[in-house]
């Protein structure tokens, strides 16, 4: 029986197990930094925005834009039934159709305010996305633009049944294309769709989008032309 000292039995495995590695590793693997930027070790534009909000898609604003817009306008289901009973016998009072109208949007506007500020208190509390005053406002107004929306789909509407079926209509398909359920950047980019950009939902999702400031011109001036389009056709009815 042939003895081996222990350093010739550990030179031998060390020469074993080294020349496993020939021609080539038995595995490799890659390590990528996402987050830094290989030229100047920046974090990168696209994954932390300049507002400090992460610019990936998130999941829980997008469920919620989806569900705040479907409730926003099936919460307007009151006016498919009053424009035909109610507001024909305000002609002779003092404020009119329009006043109680605008009174009526305020109060529904704060109910979903506060449904807002529970929302964002849960998410801020269960840490699933950032909250800033940018975020809040762009919820804010998407709310008054689901408002805007409910108040004209509820006017050209012929019976509360039709109502029912176009907000939720509506509500799914611009929610799908906005981007609600998950994120559209790249697929419509890939067909040069580029205007998904100024859809409601990316207002929440992007934090405003590549321009906020045109995003706040393009949903003022939306709320401001269907508000003005729905008073017209209410009007019309009485």
């Amino acid at each position: 029986i042939l003895k081996s000292s222990p350093d010739d039995l550990w030179n031998e495995a060390f020469r074993y197990t080294d020349g496993q590695w020939e021609p080539e590793p038995l595995m490799t693997a890659n390590f990528v930094l996402e987050n830094v930027n290989n030229e100047n070790n920046e974090i990168n534009e696209s994954v932390i925005a300049d507002n400090g909000i992460e610019n990936l898609y998130s999941p829980y604003i997008g469920i919620w834009t989806f569900f705040a817009m479907l409730v926003t306008i099936l919460s307007l289901d009151w006016l498919v039934k009053e424009k035909t009973s109610l507001f024909p016998r305000m002609k002779s009072t003092a404020k009119g159709m329009t006043g109680y109208l605008i009174a009526s949007i305020i109060a529904i506007f704060v109910l979903h305010l506060i449904q807002l500020f529970i929302f964002i208190g849960i998410g801020n509390y269960l840490d699933k996305f950032i909250v800033n005053i940018s975020l809040l406002g762009w919820m804010a107004i998407y709310i008054l633009f689901s408002l805007s929306i409910g108040v004209l789909l509820a006017a050209y509407a012929k019976n509360i049944g039709s109502f029912y079926l176009i907000a939720a209509i509506f509500s799914f398909i611009i929610s799908l294309i906005g981007g609600s359920f998950f994120p559209v950047d790249e697929l419509l980019k890939m067909i040069n769709f580029g205007y998904f950009q100024w859809l409601p939902q990316q207002w929440v999702i992007q934090n405003g989008g590549p321009a906020p400031f045109i995003s706040i011109v393009h949903a003022v001036v939306i709320i401001f032309v269907t508000w003005l389009a729905a008073l017209r056709r209410l009007q019309e009815n009485l």
